[in-house]
Order: structure tokens, then C-alpha cells, then sequence
């Protein structure tokens, strides 16, 4: 398409993040919330 890889991944973060914003993405928000939820558990057994 004649971009380079930076742009092109700039690109693609920014239309990831507007879908999320607008709710359009669920897989992705799913995959954010758990990926958050797992790192509070992980804490959590850290300071245990």
C-alpha cells in the first residue's frame, strides 16, 4: 500500500483504539479485561 511498517502500525493502533472507544471491538475489550484480571490476581498472590 506504500506505507512504512511504522506508519502502517500507527495506523492500525489508532483504528484499534477508535473500535474500542465506540464499543465495536468486544473481542479485543474481552482479551484488555482479561488480560487486567489476570494481573491483579498475579499481584494479589505476589503479596500473599
Amino acid at each position: 500500500r506504500g506505507v512504512s511498517e511504522t506508519q502502517w502500525k500507527q495506523e492500525v493502533l489508532e483504528k484499534a483504539q477508535f473500535d474500542l472507544l465506540r464499543g465495536k471491538d468486544k473481542d479485543l475489550e474481552g482479551y484488555i479485561y482479561q488480560r487486567e484480571r489476570e494481573k491483579l490476581v498475579f499481584d494479589e498472590i505476589i503479596k500473599h
